[in-house]
C-alpha cells in the first residue's frame, strides 16, 4: 500500500485555525516558519510542488498536542 501524501495547499488549509486572520489560509511562509523554527517535518517531494507523508505530520501534531486537527485528515 503506497504512503498517504498531502501537499502544501492542503497544508494551508488544514492549519487555518493558525492562519493570521479569520477566513483566510495559513500561509506558505508560516509553513516554511514552521520548518525552520518548529522542527516541522520535511517535504518528501519538493518539485514541482510541496509534498509531505501525512504520517509525519501527524506524528509532528501529536508531539504539538494539535490532536484536534487529525479529524481533518483527508481519507
Amino acid at each position: 500500500m503506497l504512503p498517504k501524501l498531502i501537499t502544501q495547499e492542503q497544508l494551508q488549509v488544514r492549519y487555518k485555525a493558525f492562519a493570521a486572520k479569520d477566513g483566510e489560509l495559513f500561509s506558505k511562509r508560516a509553513l516554511y516558519r514552521w520548518r525552520k523554527e518548529e522542527e516541522y517535518p520535511p517535504p518528501v517531494i519538493s518539485s514541482p510542488r510541496l509534498v509531505w507523508l501525512e504520517s509525519d505530520v501527524i506524528e509532528w501534531e501529536k508531539k504539538k498536542n494539535y490532536t484536534f486537527l487529525h479529524s481533518t485528515t483527508s481519507h
